[in-house]
């Protein structure tokens, strides 16, 4: 019986780190809801690329947060709103995935997006800031 209750919470254990994992994935919410949610300051909106790349340009409601401080980060910011969604997008999506599942383990509703900053502002009606370099 205790081999039994050992494997069923071993189980359940790694049912749930698996689910965790697989719960982070690009938002399938079309840009221009995303766009307008912003604009709306229902929503908050991360760049997560770095330096040299915001400053060669950036969306212009986006807020700057690299994913190499994310990472460095032991506890939630306090700058980072918990009462609406953060959509986080990078230059093709893979550090908004991965900045996504650092900030959701942290408490916070995560949506990264797949879109580049160029289909953003094509697509989804960003308007991109003046570039800086």
């Amino acid at each position: 019986m205790k081999a039994f209750a050992l494997m069923l919470a071993v189980a359940l254990f790694f049912g749930t780190v698996c689910r965790a994992e697989e719960e982070v994935t690009h938002t399938k919410t079309p840009l221009k809801e995303i766009q307008k949610a912003v604009e709306e300051n229902k929503a908050y909106l991360i760049d997560c690329r770095e330096s040299e790349e915001w400053e060669g340009g950036h969306l212009k409601d986006a807020h700057f947060l690299p994913l190499s401080r994310i990472k460095e980060m032991k506890e939630a910011p306090s700058e980072l709103p918990k009462d609406k969604p953060i959509y986080i997008h990078c230059a093709v999506g893979g550090r908004a995935l991965e900045s996504a599942k650092i900030l959701k383990k942290m408490g916070y509703d995560t949506r990264p997006i797949k879109a580049t900053p160029d289909e953003l502002i094509k697509e989804g009606g960003f308007k991109e800031a003046l570039k800086t370099k």
